[in-house]
């Protein structure tokens, strides 16, 4: 208990001394922080960075352009919210990008998804349910409440943060970008993100969307409902199906869902729920947003709104986007 208590308070004196104005600190206290950010002290690493154990210390790779921290540097302070992470300092030292974060002993919702712990400990509908809407909390907040509006760009279960008390944080806005008042959308030629979240009109034509972000929530919402990485196998059960046949990646669940087959989608482990009714209900609204047109999403207040809702009329989803 003891022990507990001083590490606690290391850690809260180490973050109010990081939270000065310039959040910024030297490559020599991120390395002593971190014992010179050595291989016992790393708990997670994607396609950009590595993640250590300090407070919690992400270190880019080399070739990943420094645009990607800078942006998280500009934005991520900016940002107050429960369900978005909170950025404690930041290191640019010579080619060093480093970002320093509140600690998540959770790790990224993907190992409570499809990793070593969604077999050892599966999350139960209730804690599902407040995870998800969680991150539309987060979500909705970066759309609507925060100035200026940002569209993450990169939603999926890798760059969502979990706490101790599995209270998901909305991570790594290096590709995200602003919106200009009463604008919506934002258009590039260069297209990022991560593949099989990435809108089909984003990965199509470079036009990155609110509505973008609500196709990449809702895959990673049901990839949490079903405890798998992608929509089940087609089915052919539909001429939407047939037409587009492996293109199409969600006409699958779309025609599960009219067959009333749905329990073939949801992960084994929910299958004992009471509250069927309501992830059968969760599921139809994610066909919403997965529509192959994006003004026929629904924003994310909508979504909000239906997943906290159970008296709300929910419509039938059309057909789902295909690449």
């Amino acid at each position: 208990m003891l022990r507990r208590r001083m590490v606690d308070e290391y850690s809260h004196t180490m973050a109010r001394q990081l939270l000065v104005p310039s959040l910024r600190v030297s490559q020599k206290e991120l390395a002593d922080a971190t014992n010179y950010f050595s291989h016992e002290n790393r708990i997670g690493f994607g396609c950009t960075s590595t993640v250590y154990k300090a407070l919690a210390v992400k270190a880019s790779y080399d070739g990943i352009p420094c645009s990607y921290i800078e942006n998280e540097i500009k934005l991520i302070p900016r940002l107050q919210h429960t369900n978005i992470v909170t950025l404690l300092g930041y290191c640019t030292q010579k080619s060093e990008r480093i970002l320093v974060l509140e600690y998540m002993p959770n790790g990224s919702l993907d190992s409570f998804i499809y990793g070593k712990r969604a077999i050892e400990s599966p999350l139960d509908w209730t804690k599902r349910c407040e995870i998800v809407q969680g991150i539309a909390q987060g979500t909705l907040y970066l759309h609507k409440l925060c100035r200026p509006r940002i569209i993450h760009g990169d939603l999926k279960p890798g760059n969502i943060l979990l706490d101790s008390d599995l209270t998901p944080k909305i991570c790594d806005f290096g590709i995200s970008t602003t919106l200009k008042p009463g604008v919506d959308v934002d258009c590039t030629s260069i297209v990022a993100g991560s593949r099989g979240f990435i809108a089909p009109e984003y990965k199509r034509g470079g036009c990155l969307s609110v509505k973008s972000d609500v196709y990449s929530f809702v895959v990673t919402m049901l990839q949490i409902i079903s405890g798998k990485k992608g929509p089940p196998p087609p089915l052919a059960l539909s001429d939407e199906s047939r037409n587009y046949g492996p293109l199409n990646k969600w006409v699958s669940l779309r025609d599960l869902w009219a067959a009333g087959r749905l329990m073939e989608f949801i992960d084994p482990s929910l299958h004992r729920e009471r509250r069927k009714a309501e992830i059968m209900r969760w599921v139809q609204i994610g066909l919403l947003c997965v529509q192959e047109h994006p003004e026929d999403r629904p924003s994310m207040w909508d979504v909000v709104l239906m997943l906290g809702c159970e008296n709300a009329v929910i419509r039938e989803p059309g057909l789902p986007a295909y690449y």
